[in-house]
């Protein structure tokens, strides 16, 4: 289990790097968040909001 664990961090980290590449981040700056992710954050956040209100009109 701790060796797959293990790798498994590994890839994270890896990945993680990645990002921060792409986004063109010196260093271990964050990794800014793409249009996209804001988009999708933002029509959940909606949809958690219209559930709501159903569920106190109910």
């Amino acid at each position: 289990v701790k060796k797959r664990s293990r790798e498994l961090k590994k890839q994270h980290r890896q990945r993680k790097r990645e990002l921060r590449a792409a986004s063109g981040a010196k260093g271990k700056g964050k990794v800014k968040k793409s249009k996209e992710w804001k988009d999708q954050k933002k029509a959940y956040k909606e949809k958690k909001k219209g559930l709501r209100k159903e569920k106190l009109a109910a």
